[in-house]
């Protein structure tokens, strides 16, 4: 699958693939513009270098190969968490639901935040798992000051990461608070989130460092989108990314002004909704956000122009005929989408099954899933594309409630037949 669907993308990814090569199209202010995407940005240098500089149709074939590690990598830790948290028989459920939603879906060829966004959530509720489940003071450090690094990497790829660390911390603090500690488990807690927070600081310094004194790419810190900016630009037409809120933004140079003409146009957009059509854009806008199966595959920009596009012995295989049409990934993949979306149904209606589940990790799981719900609602969303990031939260949950739902009604019809 990743051979025949690699290829070229006309939008973000190879944008910073053509960054992180020093060549190709690169608009001028990006990088400016977008400052998250310098952390993705400088890891694909730093593969490129290592790779010793190939061309970007080989890159491109590298790097999506690697994909499916990252994937992989969230997957084995998905069903170790959910084995540690819930029990083994949770396991198969939850492996097959991400083997059948992600793993081999045409997402493996495409190299971009998304991918590594899942990685890093799993890899984020496997280091909180370790953390809760180590013993040893010298775990619970180590486990602390890879939270940190975790967090630091997390916000600089997508800020919206950081969800499940708020979740976290309140769902735990609030477990904690309620039963009585021994001032030893005080003191390892306190000492664990000043270690973290020392590396995170530690990861945040380097980073502007090197962000400052590197020339690959031109950024200018003055020119990057005010958090306003992704705010107003989500409460327009489907609440996605929108032209003309950029290219007002681009022309605006004093970063004070962009920031009062985007809070201003915050207050023009809600005053013009009212209460009323405001709620019923956020409706449509959740749904947006979370109907399509298949993520947004083939919905940004010219998503994917596929390598040998013409070659007699590729145009066949069945990837293609899947996820491209002549060679070009687009929306109307219907027999994908239909498969697809049969199973994303049934996990979102899972979740719906286990709102009795009152267990404090149901309720982390819980507080993240609507914590980036509410992210998506408020910022700009407007594509399920954004949901690949919670993908590893919200098919634990579904597969943990659909299972416990199972059993209860057969336990039920059990009982009946027994009488």
């Amino acid at each position: 699958m990743v051979y025949s669907l690699s290829g070229t993308s006309y939008w973000d990814p190879n944008i910073i693939l053509n960054g992180a090569i020093g060549g190709g199209y690169q608009p001028k202010q990006y990088f400016s513009n977008y400052p998250n995407t310098l952390m993705l940005l400088y890891m694909e240098h730093f593969l490129w270098l290592l790779l010793g500089k190939p061309t970007l149709e080989v890159l491109i074939l590298v790097f999506n190969y690697i994909n499916i590690i990252v994937i992989d990598f969230g997957m084995v830790m998905i069903a170790n968490i959910a084995d540690r948290w819930f029990g083994r028989q949770y396991i198969l459920l939850v492996t097959v639901s991400i083997w059948y939603m992600f793993l081999v879906t045409p997402w493996v060829a495409l190299t971009y935040t998304d991918t590594w966004a899942f990685m890093l959530t799993a890899l984020n509720l496997w280091l909180i798992t370790n953390y809760y489940y180590s013993h040893r003071l010298w775990k619970r450090y180590l486990y602390a000051g890879l939270l940190g690094l975790s967090f630091a990497v997390s916000y600089y790829l997508k800020p919206s990461l950081l969800i499940v660390f708020v979740a976290y911390f309140i769902i735990y603090s609030l477990y904690f608070l309620g039963e009585r500690r021994k001032i030893q488990d005080w003191l390892t807690v306190g000492l664990s989130l000043i270690f973290g927070l020392i590396v995170v600081a530690g990861i945040c310094t380097a980073f502007h460092v090197y962000t400052n004194n590197q020339r690959m790419v031109v950024v200018d810190p003055s020119l990057s989108h005010p958090v306003t900016h992704f705010i107003a630009m989500g409460m327009t037409g489907t609440g996605g990314y929108t032209l003309s809120d950029v290219q007002l933004d681009e022309r605006i140079k004093s970063p004070k002004k962009r920031r009062a003409v985007n809070t201003q146009l915050i207050k023009t957009r809600l005053s013009a909704f009212g209460p009323a059509n405001y709620f019923k854009f956020l409706v449509n806008k959740q749904v947006a956000n979370t109907s399509d199966a298949s993520f947004g595959w083939g919905q940004d920009g010219t998503f994917l122009v596929v390598n040998k596009m013409n070659d007699k012995g590729m145009v066949s295989v069945l990837p293609r005929k899947l996820y491209t049409q002549n060679g070009v990934a687009l929306t109307t993949s219907y027999e994908y989408r239909f498969a697809v979306q049969i199973a994303w149904s049934m996990a979102l209606f899972c979740l719906l099954l286990g709102v009795g589940l009152k267990s404090w990790k149901i309720q982390f799981l819980k507080y993240s899933i609507v914590g980036g719900m509410l992210f998506l609602l408020i910022f700009e969303g407007g594509r399920s594309r954004y949901m690949i990031q919670f993908l590893p939260i919200i098919l634990i949950l579904a597969a943990v409630s659909g299972q416990k739902w199972g059993e209860w009604v057969y336990g039920h019809f059990r009982t009946d037949r027994e009488k």
